[in-house]
């Protein structure tokens, strides 16, 4: 009984020996381990074993396998052989790169050592995350984006980006904006709601208006950065300027405008779709009109502005005396208005008119007018009134009138040019002293000596006159020759 109690124990303790052995000689995998499970760019591997030599300082090694998709052991996918420096090493370290693996969270991790004659594996490491990818943004959002107002803002904006990281999810996302010199003006944290929308807001009307630079920033929680979505921005808060002009200006009753309304902005840039405006307004009734242009830029700034028009209206099939008192009265076929502030301009009021065409002018509170009787392809028959006047003009000619009763010429004509059987007159208000010519003064005399009278009295007169010299003379003789008799 002894004996068989003896060897009972013996053997127990041998197996006991021989476990604790297998125990002391494990290889054992420590990092990478599942309580730190996520790893990005660089991995720390730190393999422990008791197994080692006295033959060789560079007699062993161990070897880290993996494999990408869990399960058993692959040993065709070797990450890192790490080899003793001494004889006695157990501990095995190394960091080694993992930015060619593909990113994954079903990673096993396995230890193999070896030193020549003897090999062991440590348990398997599983469900290890790999991350070494930056969160992606793959659509830059922003209000009223178009192909042609990308980045164009005023007033308060909102900007946004979807930011997307599939392993290990987003940190944070930062908003960078620098000025055209790469000087940073605003860094501010967006605010990522649980769609992976991250979002942020400025009030652009305390910036200068002008373009920045804006680039998004997005952090995932292994740290791995994305920094290169760039954009530009415009913030614009100043209405861009309108060029807003009408032609011809006067223009005829019934007669075509046409106007043009171009817009500029030194910014965000004029949106010439946008340009609201009657390229042909009515010309329907006489005198002044005003339309209006408006228009917005790219950043949706509102600008507007007028014009003044003047429609001059004209009277058909009028009656008029365009010729001396004498003659004719012309059957004038239009009459126009003139601008009386045009007339008593330096430059003067310029209308091109047809034959038997006039126009009325205001001469000191006084309507008179100035028409065409006869045309050439050189000269003009130019007719002025009430006070009726006849001028035949060449082209270049010029000829003051004098229509108010005094010493003083009130109007000048020039007749410009003849084109298309239409004289192209200038009338300009004037006040300058009369000056007699020869053949006025010639005129002047012999109305002073031989006077007319439409009544007859000038031939009764001398009739009279030269009786009563007869009567003188037959007096006289009579007395001379009765003074003799005596």
């Amino acid at each position: 009984m002894k004996f068989k109690l003896k060897l009972v124990l013996f053997i127990s303790f041998l197996a006991l020996f021989i476990s604790l052995t297998q125990v002391l000689a494990a290889t054992v995998l420590l990092s990478p381990n599942s309580v730190v499970n996520n790893y990005t760019t660089t991995l720390f591997i730190n393999c422990t074993t008791t197994l080692n030599t006295t033959t060789s300082a560079t007699g062993y090694n161990v070897t880290i396998y993996y494999n990408a998709s869990g399960g058993a052991v692959n040993t065709t996918r070797a990450l890192v052989t790490i080899w003793n420096e001494t004889d006695v090493d157990n501990v095995f370290n190394k960091t080694v790169s993992i930015t060619s693996l593909t990113d994954a969270a079903t990673y096993n991790f396995t230890c193999y050592a070896n030193n020549g004659t003897d090999q062991e594996w440590s348990t398997n490491i599983s469900g290890i995350l790999l991350d070494s990818t930056a969160p992606e943004i793959p659509i830059y959002k922003s209000p009223n984006k178009t192909s042609k107002q990308a980045g164009n803002f005023s007033g308060t904006i909102y900007l946004n980006v979807s930011v997307a990281d599939a392993l290990v999810g987003l940190d944070s996302v930062f908003f960078n904006i620098t000025n055209t010199s790469g000087k940073q003006v605003n860094w501010t944290q967006a605010t990522v709601d649980g769609a992976g929308y991250a979002y942020v807001s400025y009030v652009t009307t305390s910036w200068a208006s002008g373009k920045y630079n804006l680039t998004v920033y997005a952090n995932d929680t292994l740290n791995n950065l994305n920094n290169t979505e760039r954009t530009y921005i415009v913030f614009d808060n100043t209405a861009p300027n309108l060029s807003f002009s009408c032609t011809p200006n006067p223009v005829d009753e019934g007669s075509t405008i046409t106007c043009s309304c171009i817009g500029s902005d030194l910014h965000s840039g004029f949106n010439s779709s946008s340009a609201s405006f009657s390229s042909n307004p009515s010309t329907l009734n006489s005198g002044p009109h005003t339309i209006a242009c408006s228009g917005y830029d790219f950043s949706r700034n509102l600008a507007s502005t007028t014009f003044l028009y003047t429609v001059e209206g004209l009277s058909l099939s009028g009656t008029g005396s365009g010729s001396s008192s004498s003659s004719t009265p012309t059957e004038w076929i239009a009459t126009f208005s003139s601008s009386t502030e045009q007339v008593q301009s330096e430059s003067g009021y310029t209308r091109t008119l047809s034959n038997k065409q006039r126009v009325k002018v205001t001469i000191e509170n006084q309507e008179h007018h100035v028409g065409i009787t006869a045309l050439s392809s050189s000269q003009a028959n130019i007719s002025v009134s009430s006070s009726p006047q006849q001028a035949t003009l060449s082209i270049g000619e010029e000829k003051k009138f004098e229509v108010t009763d005094d010493e003083y010429y009130d109007l000048l004509v020039k007749l410009n040019s003849i084109e298309n059987n239409k004289a192209n007159l200038t009338l300009k208000s004037i006040h300058e002293l009369k000056t007699v010519t020869a053949s006025e003064d010639q005129d002047q005399t012999e109305d002073q000596t031989t006077p007319t009278s439409p009544t007859g009295e000038s031939s009764i007169n001398w009739v009279f006159w030269v009786a009563l010299l007869i009567l003188v003379i037959a007096g006289g003789s009579a007395i001379f020759l009765k003074s003799r008799k005596k």
